[in-house]
């Protein structure tokens, strides 16, 4: 039985964080304005969450981007 060990890194932008602020304080002020339940803030959150997935996470196993 063969053994493999990998190095798997993980780097986010550095604009990551205070824009998760950014859209975090954007919800709260729309919040008194909508529903609990409105599908658009889902929608909005899965927008900005694939952005950041795509655009400001980076993957590395080995050195090497994946």
């Amino acid at each position: 039985m063969a053994n493999v060990d990998l190095v798997l890194t993980v780097k986010m932008a550095w604009w990551v964080a205070p824009y998760l602020g950014a859209a975090a304080l954007f919800v709260r002020s729309i919040a008194p304005f909508v529903d609990i339940d409105d599908e658009q803030i889902e929608a909005f959150s899965k927008k900005q969450g694939a952005f950041i997935a795509k655009h400001g996470v980076r993957f590395y196993i080995g050195g090497k981007r994946v």
